[in-house]
């Protein structure tokens, strides 16, 4: 059974640490941990790793597992970013040293971009999560133009927007 320290991390038993590096399968190219178990959340796009923690069954994402049980907690308002690696699989790689504590702004702009497709600035407006990732701003000119509201782009101040169109600084 794993075991959660006083500051937070959590160490895996011997049971429990071969049966992560067994679903574990090692890109000898990039060094990735590709995870070769179950994946879930609301994407599928991270590898889930099921343990016994304080006497309850529990599933964790595998990289948090890994960083955890190799690095220690999580900081306190961080979460784990992966690196940009060349292979373009970066979320399926359970491996500690290819992740690293990031602030959600920027693990988002890491991985969505900092503009989106028609040049806003995700970083300044952001991303809407909720409706799979698309920007703030073109997911509010979208819903307005469906109502017949004139809504101006935050950047540019047209509607449509013309900042794909623009030089400058989206």
């Amino acid at each position: 059974m794993a075991a959660r320290l006083e500051d937070g991390r959590i160490l895996l038993d011997e049971i429990e640490l071969r049966k992560f590096y067994s679903l574990c399968v090692v890109d000898l190219e990039t060094g990735c941990w590709n995870w070769a178990g179950r994946y879930g959340g609301n994407d599928n796009r991270y590898g889930i790793f099921y343990l016994r923690l304080d006497g309850y069954p529990k599933e964790l994402a595998a990289h948090i597992v890994s960083y955890n049980h190799f690095v220690g907690a999580v900081p306190v308002g961080l979460e784990l970013g992966h690196y940009n690696l060349a292979n373009g699989v970066a979320d399926r790689c359970a491996f500690w040293e290819h992740v690293r504590p990031v602030t959600h702004q920027e693990n988002i702009a890491e991985a969505f971009g900092s503009t989106c497709k028609y040049g806003h600035n995700v970083a300044r407006w952001g991303r809407d999560l909720s409706g799979g990732g698309g920007c703030k701003v073109c997911r509010r000119i979208s819903h307005a133009t469906r109502h017949g509201i004139f809504v101006g782009c935050h950047d540019c101040g047209y509607s449509p927007c013309r900042c794909s169109s623009s030089t400058g600084d989206a």
